[in-house]
């Protein structure tokens, strides 16, 4: 049994989704070459990129995304130095160099000891909030995954169906 349009009744025109999504899809490294100017000396640099670039059909037509994959969060852990900050210490009150510097360094220890157990704290709580999101999720994104995979295009009606 061959599978039919349900618009055109025909099946010369018809194709299965992941098909054309994987037709459509071209991964590849792209080489650049540029050159700078400084003055006095000539930079050459070659700069490699990985590439996927897709068709506007595939791009259409693409599988449904997993659950967990849209929460994208960069971790930042700002780093300031603070020694910009206390360095009129050392003018104004005629503090020792010495006693300033191991101020400083202290209290830089703690700002970044502070920050860096924030850090560890919200990445470790992000990622049981992605676990949980995917333990709800996962039973619908399966149920979307095989529909896609049983799914074709007719490219006469534009159209998707299943099979």
């Amino acid at each position: 049994m061959s599978t039919k349009c349900p618009k055109c009744n025909c099946n010369d025109r018809i194709q299965k989704l992941s098909s054309i999504y994987d037709a459509g899809r071209v991964t590849g490294k792209m080489t650049g070459n540029s050159v700078h100017f400084t003055g006095k000396k000539i930079y050459n640099s070659i700069n490699v990129s990985t590439v996927t670039m897709e068709s506007s059909l595939a791009s259409r037509l693409q599988p449904p995304t997993p659950p967990g994959s849209e929460l994208r969060i960069w971790y930042f852990l700002p780093i300031i130095n603070i020694t910009m900050l206390f360095a009129p210490i050392d003018v104004k009150y005629k503090i020792s160099i010495g006693f300033c510097l191991c101020l400083l360094l202290s209290y830089q220890f703690i700002f970044i000891g502070t920050i860096a157990s924030y850090g560890i704290y919200y990445m470790l709580a992000i990622k049981e909030a992605r676990a949980k999101i995917i333990r709800e999720q996962m039973p619908d994104y399966m149920a979307k995954r095989k529909e896609w995979e049983n799914s074709y295009y007719c490219h006469r009606d534009d159209i998707i169906f299943l099979a």
